[in-house]
């Protein structure tokens, strides 16, 4: 069964591990180098979304059960939806907070 605060608190991570990865300045060396398909992957949030979500619902189980397979759809899903979602979210939330430089009155 689904609960929605387990799909919140994944949907943050995911968000947020997307853009600490794909987007941030400490991870510049790792992102700005990536070319083909993973450089595909990293531009788009909906598609890491997938896959970050894919492997959240894998978890440590067989590969073998079935209902395994669903809940690695079912992740991939939600982490599609969610990541672009709660990124644009988190983004606007750290613009709203963050301080705007003045200009510097002496420097005229």
């Amino acid at each position: 069964m689904i609960q929605l605060d387990h799909v919140l608190v994944y949907a943050v991570l995911w968000a947020a591990s997307h853009w600490i990865v794909a987007r941030s300045e400490i991870a510049r060396p790792l992102w700005s180098r990536a070319s083909g398909w993973v450089d595909k992957l990293l531009r788009c949030a909906g598609c890491s979304g997938f896959w970050l979500g894919a492997a959240s619902g894998l978890g440590s189980h067989t590969l073998v059960n079935a209902v395994v397979w669903k809940r690695v759809l079912i992740g991939g899903l939600l982490g599609a939806f969610f990541t672009p979602v709660f990124e644009a979210v988190l983004l606007w939330a750290l613009q709203q907070t963050s301080i705007e430089a003045t200009p510097d009155e002496t420097s005229n």
